[in-house]
């Protein structure tokens, strides 16, 4: 039960001296032992007693101490098993009592999540993570294709990739990344996290954000590459008018007038530019060359369904 299993660690600094632990940047391991800001984490992701959580990037396990307040089902994944030893003390649970937490050592973008969400079972579940910013991107991609889907991630990733993730049109940090990500998910940025709390302090600040899968995409699955190349294509180069950018980019061929129609028919001005257009706008620019394409020759659909790398955005 909940509130059986009140998990105390040694700072981080400590923590280090005991265990004889240099924490590696290359793996992203600046850890936050804010106890206050990690129970708004865990509040963040609506725990309750019977929802399951999985945890990436575990680390020595800060947040996983405050997820077992709220439920004791929880599978945590950490790449690095020198954290081994500081689970082992930490997580081993009363006597006769089931430990709380399934460590599981190795990368998180190469787990078995299909046998990961079979052990779940029914039980509806949670991803959360403090995630290193190598991994933000395909590791998004990756759980926004699990089946079954979780009911939210609660992610703390680098501030300026929250901003791009839940940015609303016409901003700076708007881009493919936002427009591809709102397309299967509603996003929301949740907690500012300043780098002093973390240790060692990072170059950046960081944000909690709230991902939740839609059900269903607002896209059939089938269109999404089609939908997915045009946004990479209306964003190769922002700053350009809408009509150049489809242009240079031959999505729909070199026909000025053609593209300018296809503009029209969904209702875009096509000297805008991409930053200004909402997701709604997108898919019907796509439903509109969709129409097209029924009566000339079809639009190519050779798109990746990945969400883009941040630098791409």
């Amino acid at each position: 039960m909940p509130g059986e299993f009140d998990i105390h660690l040694p700072p981080p600094r400590q923590l280090a001296a005991e265990f004889g632990l240099v924490q590696r940047r290359g793996l992203g391991q600046c850890f936050l032992d804010h106890h206050r800001t990690l129970d708004r984490l865990v509040r963040l992701g609506g725990v309750e007693p019977e929802t399951a959580v999985i945890e990436v990037g575990a680390g020595p396990g800060y947040l996983t101490a405050r997820i077992v307040r709220r439920t004791p089902h929880v599978w945590a994944l950490e790449i690095d098993t020198r954290m081994k030893p500081i689970h082992e003390r930490y997580f081993g649970g009363p006597p006769n009592v089931a430990p709380p937490v399934r460590f599981l050592y190795g990368d998180a973008l190469r787990a078995d999540w299909p046998a990961l969400l079979a052990e779940i079972g029914d039980r509806p579940y949670v991803v959360m993570g403090n995630i290193p910013y190598q991994i933000t991107s395909p590791l998004i991609d990756l759980l926004l294709h699990l089946r079954p889907l979780p009911l939210r991630c609660v992610l703390l990733v680098q501030c300026e990739f929250a901003q791009r993730l839940a940015a609303q049109p016409g901003r700076k940090a708007y881009g493919a990344l936002t427009v591809k990500t709102a397309l299967v998910a509603a996003v929301r940025q949740g907690l500012f996290v300043p780098r002093r709390m973390f240790q060692p302090r990072p170059r950046v600040d960081a944000a909690a954000v709230v991902i939740e899968p839609r059900r269903p995409p607002l896209v059939d699955a089938e269109s999404l590459p089609g939908v997915f190349s045009l946004v990479e294509a209306c964003f190769t180069q922002r700053r350009k008018k809408i009509i150049n950018s489809i242009l240079d980019s031959k999505r729909f061929g070199d026909d000025r007038n053609a593209v300018a129609a296809l503009l029209n028919q969904a209702g875009i001005d096509p000297v805008r530019r991409a930053e200004t257009l909402t997701v709604g706008e997108f898919i019907r620019l796509w439903d509109a060359a969709a129409a097209h394409a029924e009566q000339s020759p079809a639009i190519p659909h050779t798109a990746s369904t990945e969400c883009p790398e941040s630098g791409r955005a």
